[in-house]
């Protein structure tokens, strides 16, 4: 999908310029800013933190997405608080692939698949490449699963998944270059990542398939500029059996992905 951040900062820049004529202080963050958006969003009443760790409301669900906007207006005390509607449920809780949620309303992100697909700049601990299965970027699991989020009426317009963007095309991640990668993903919510990590986690995935017919795709990704694409490629062509290609990083000028190469084929033996 779009990047969020971009379709929601014109909506608060219009909100900028209409508080600062009327003489206030303002400004505006969409998650960028050392700011808790769902904590105020529940203090002003507009939803509950469900078990998912996640500003929800009846009628939207978990599909929501929150900016702050600070001002010099001084306001009295915040309205009624919205009632907490999960109840005993804990779908979410039960589903989420590695148990990152706590059932309180709060999440470990050390076993997070969003924080590792998406935020983690280095390798992704292998333990943790069995409950990423096949997401390539963040994880629904427990959003999917939420009786709430069936209800929901519907996504804002610009929200709704593009299908190029929802099933990408994985060689992209691994034969174009940067440049070319950021000017086709230009505005989408591959460019946090980068083309680096995308291809981090497509190795992931591929490996978690199982299907040696991904090991070209593997092996090409063992060829990367980026010693980070090359290490998780190493431990990729372990999972696949693919041991010639691995012997070969072993000989890799990059210290880390060479030991990586290197511990992977002594398990072997």
């Amino acid at each position: 999908m779009r990047d969020y951040h971009h379709l929601l900062r014109p909506h608060l820049d219009a909100l900028e310029r209409l508080a600062q004529s009327l003489g206030l202080e303002a400004k505006g963050y969409v998650d960028t800013g050392p700011l808790s958006e769902r904590s105020y969003a529940t203090l002003g009443g507009l939803g509950w933190i469900g078990r998912n760790a996640m500003l929800m409301r009846m009628g939207e669900g978990t599909y929501l997405t929150l900016a702050v906007l600070l001002t010099s207006l001084e306001v009295g005390p915040g309205g009624v608080p919205y009632p907490n509607r999960c109840g005993r449920c804990s779908r979410c809780v039960h589903h989420c692939p590695t148990e990152a949620l706590l059932g309180d309303g709060t999440l470990d992100s050390r076993r997070c698949i969003s924080y590792w697909t998406i935020e983690h700049r280095g390798l992704i601990p292998v333990g943790l490449w069995a409950g990423i299965g096949d997401w390539l970027f963040g994880c629904d699991a427990c959003q999917e699963v939420c009786p709430w989020n069936r209800k929901a009426r519907s996504f804002w317009r610009g929200f709704i998944p593009e299908p190029e963007l929802a099933y990408p095309n994985l060689e992209d991640f691994f034969y174009l270059s940067s440049k070319a990668f950021e000017r086709k993903y230009a505005g989408t919510v591959f460019l946090r990542p980068g083309r680096t990590r995308m291809a981090r986690n497509a190795l992931v995935v591929l490996a978690n398939l199982g299907d040696p017919a991904y090991l070209p795709l593997v092996r090409q990704g063992a060829r990367d500029v980026n010693p980070l694409v090359r290490a998780t490629a190493a431990q990729a062509l372990a999972r696949l059996g693919d041991l010639e290609a691995l012997r070969h990083l072993r000989q890799d000028p990059e210290l880390q992905v060479a030991e990586v190469a290197q511990v992977l084929l002594e398990g072997r033996v």
